[in-house]
This record gives structure tokens, C-alpha cells and sequence, in this order.
């Protein structure tokens, strides 16, 4: 059992850490409003996912992408979401006067998650590969989501605080500009995910 625990935590962390939505926006709001008002998007973004994972540990999610068009449906949500935020970010350092940047709400985290490919692939192939080698179903259940919200907090962590870290290194507002279209090409980019 420790073995297969181990595995799924690599599984869990690789899939947490590595750059998606959910880590671009953290990043950028950790860059442009700093750690203490990003912690809405952080528990919008760890509360949705915990819907999804007790969701894909009771087998729900695999009965929705089954089903041809409603996933062709959520697919074009989820592209049209993603489209938007990437917008909002390249935006965000090219507002004028009173226009400031908003913050992402919590409510907007929490349902981005049900929209989320990456969040969708993680939690999917978790269950499938990881949730079978526990004996019961609580102890199934409770290792896949426990390990998926502990790596997910440590994962959320790293990208706000580097996103924070950096807006006080680089003071150039051309490099702010630059930065922030970077990652909404990044964020367009995982549109790509999305109809593979």
C-alpha cells in the first residue's frame, strides 16, 4: 500500500505543479494582487476540485464524458472560458485611468474547475489508476483526495507565491506587459488540450 501511495502522490504532484489554468491564473494574480487577495481564487480553485474528485472517485465524471455531446458542449464552454480569461490576463497591463484589474471571484474559480480539461484529465485518471489498489471504497476514496488536496495546496502555493516573488523583481512596466502576454498565450495555448 505505501508503494501504490507513493505512486499516486507522484502522479498527483506532476499533475498539480506542471503550468495549466488554474496555475496561470494563480500566477498572475499572485503577481498582480499579491498572496493574501488571491486566497479566494485559491479556495474557489481547491473547492471545485474537490467536487471533482469525489466525483471521479464515485464514477459520476466517466458517465458525463461518455456521453458524445455533452462533451463536445462542455469542450466549447470550456474554450470559450479560456479564451476570456486569456484576454483578461493580456489586459491586465494595459488599463488606463480607473479601469483596474478585477480579481477573479471565488464562485468564478469554483465553476472553472467543472470546465477545466486539465482538472477533468487529472481527476479522471486518477480514479482509474490509482483508486482500484485500496481494499474498501472509504480508503479509496479518502487516499485519492486527501493526497489530491494536500499536493493541490502545496501546487497553488508555489505558483501565487512565484507570481508575487516575481512582480517585485521586475519593475519595468514593458516587462510587465510582455510577461502577461506570455502567459495568455500560455492559458490560449492549452486550448490545444482541449480538442486532442
Amino acid at each position: 500500500m505505501p508503494y501504490q501511495l507513493y505512486g499516486l502522490f507522484l502522479f498527483a504532484l506532476i499533475g498539480s505543479i506542471t503550468p495549466g489554468p488554474n496555475n496561470i491564473l494563480l500566477f498572475v494574480s499572485g503577481q498582480h494582487f499579491g498572496v493574501r487577495k488571491s486566497l479566494p481564487l485559491m479556495i474557489g480553485i481547491q473547492t471545485g476540485f474537490f467536487v471533482l474528485l469525489v466525483l471521479s472517485a464515485l464514477g459520476v465524471s466517466a458517465l458525463i464524458t461518455a456521453r458524445p455531446g455533452l462533451h463536445v458542449v462542455m469542450k466549447a464552454v470550456a474554450s470559450a472560458w479560456l479564451l476570456y480569461l486569456a484576454f483578461r490576463i493580456w489586459r491586465m497591463d494595459r488599463l488606463q485611468g480607473d479601469v483596474a484589474p478585477r480579481l477573479i471571484t471565488f464562485s468564478q474559480a469554483f465553476f472553472m474547475q467543472f470546465i477545466n480539461p486539465k482538472a477533468w484529465t487529472l481527476t479522471l485518471n486518477g480514479a482509474a489508476a490509482f483508486m482500484p489498489v485500496y481494499a474498501t471504497p472509504i480508503a479509496r476514496i479518502s487516499a485519492f483526495i486527501v493526497v489530491f488536496i494536500s499536493v493541490g495546496i502545496f501546487s497553488m502555493t508555489v505558483w501565487v507565491n512565484a507570481g508575487h516573488a516575481l512582480s517585485r523583481l521586475v519593475a519595468s512596466p514593458a516587462t510587465h506587459r510582455l510577461l502577461t502576454t506570455i502567459l495568455a498565450l500560455l492559458l490560449a495555448s492549452t486550448l490545444i488540450a482541449v480538442w486532442m
